[in-house]
């Protein structure tokens, strides 16, 4: 008799799949809940509405303003920063304003 082997069979993915185990909600449980998640998926999405109205009332809250800053002539475009001593000698001047000695700074 020849000297035949046999070679183990590798198991596929179904000889490796565990059992399969359905989940089941107590009698009367699952449509409640079903129910209960659909009211809090619709309060949601009503909290989420009423954001996006928020947000959109406040960008054009900001929208007007950045129009008004820029036709009012309040904008910073176009100036120069001023230097670390121009902030110094400014913030001197009101920490000092109405001591009497506001004539040091001129």
């Amino acid at each position: 008799m020849p000297n035949q082997t046999k070679t183990p069979s590798i198991p596929g993915p179904v000889e490796n799949a565990p059992p399969k185990t359905q989940v089941h909600p107590p009698e009367g449980q699952g449509e409640a809940s079903a129910s209960s998640l659909i009211e809090k998926a619709t309060e949601a999405a009503q909290r989420l509405e009423a954001g996006n109205k928020e947000l959109a009332r406040l960008l054009k809250i900001q929208e007007q303003n950045i129009i008004q800053q820029m036709l009012g002539g309040r904008s910073v475009a176009g100036q120069l920063p001023k230097t670390k001593e121009q902030e110094d000698l400014e913030s001197a001047k009101k920490l000092l304003e109405g001591t009497g000695y506001e004539s040091l700074f001129g």
